[in-house]
Parts: structure tokens; C-alpha cells; sequence
């Protein structure tokens, strides 16, 4: 029986895997603090939700007492939808489902949109992402467009915005509008 415990806790610990209660954490380093229900993951870090969506880092660290997990550099959490989002620090709090960049992100649409922003909020119980700060859509044909902020429905793949927003086409016309209401899944 004791040997049987051994290997159970070798296989677990070897592998580095953390099973939270709605996550499935992987790495190829971990370290754990009981005390504080901390575990910190390094190098290779996969994190995946029951609904599917993966987030990859070089570093994770969960508390397991606020159901947070603050992940550092080569961020990428893409979505049951296939929309990615890249940043290189976000916050996840797994007891709301909400990914939280701060800093510079880039995400890239099911749709093949790309937005440069900053901050940038992914309800995911809700389906959308979405930024109060400056971003710049560009879309398939290399347009693009100048945003204060936007929010974009995952499902339905539309973008909206309200304040000054100017879009440049490819050939470099201008147009000047106060809102915006993109549906990605029509050319």
C-alpha cells in the first residue's frame, strides 16, 4: 500500500500537473506553499478551463484563496471561439472567468481581425472583449481603424465603439465617425 502511494505521488508530482476545481494547470516546474495556497508554475505553463480555452505562459502564480492567477510573459489565452489574445502580463480569476491584460495586447479574431490595444478585458461568461483604451483594428484588406475603446462579441464577431474614430482604408482615405459597428462575418 505505502509503494502504491509512493508512485501515485511520483506520477503527480513528476509531471508538475495542478487540478484545480474548474482548471487544469501543467508546467514543467512547480513549487507549492500550502501554508499561503500558493503554487507557482515556470516554463511551458498551460492552463486549461472547463470551456475549453487555453492559456499558455512562462510563469503562473495561483491563489488558490482568491481564485487568481497572475501570468507573466509570452501570454497567449485563446478561446473556445479561436480568437487569441497575446500580451506578456494578465491577471485570470477563475471564480468569474475573466481574463484581464495590463499593458500592451494584441488579439487576433476567429475572423482574422487584428486589434492592438491596451488593458484589455475578456469576460468570457459573457462572450466579449473589450478595452477603454486607444486600440487600432485592422481587418482582412488592411484597413484601418482608430478607436478610443471598443468591445467585441465573440459570438456574434462584432466590433462596436462610440467617441472619435477614424478609419483609414488601404489606399489612405480617411473617414471620421462617432461610432462603429463592425460585423466581421460579412466582407
Amino acid at each position: 500500500m505505502k509503494s502504491k502511494f509512493i508512485i501515485i505521488f511520483y506520477i503527480i508530482f513528476a509531471n508538475s500537473i495542478l487540478l484545480a476545481e474548474n482548471i487544469f494547470i501543467e508546467s514543467k516546474s512547480i513549487s507549492i506553499d500550502k501554508k499561503k495556497q500558493i503554487s507557482i508554475f515556470e516554463n511551458d505553463v498551460i492552463i486549461k478551463t472547463l470551456d475549453n480555452n487555453v492559456i499558455s505562459s512562462d510563469y503562473a502564480k495561483y491563489d488558490k484563496n482568491k481564485g487568481i492567477i497572475i501570468l507573466k510573459g509570452n501570454i497567449e489565452a485563446v478561446d473556445n471561439q479561436n480568437n487569441i489574445i497575446q500580451t506578456n502580463y494578465a491577471e485570470y480569476n477563475k471564480l468569474i472567468n475573466i481574463f484581464k491584460s495590463i499593458g500592451p495586447t494584441k488579439i487576433i479574431t476567429s475572423q482574422k481581425y487584428i486589434i492592438e490595444a491596451e488593458d484589455v478585458i475578456f469576460n468570457n461568461n459573457k462572450k466579449f472583449i473589450n478595452s477603454q483604451k486607444k486600440s487600432i483594428v485592422t481587418d482582412q484588406e488592411n484597413n484601418k481603424i482608430y478607436l478610443e475603446n471598443f468591445s467585441y462579441e465573440t459570438i456574434n464577431n462584432i466590433f462596436k465603439s462610440i467617441g472619435v474614430i477614424k478609419v483609414k482604408d488601404k489606399i489612405d482615405n480617411t473617414y471620421n465617425f462617432s461610432q462603429i459597428y463592425i460585423d466581421t462575418n460579412k466582407k
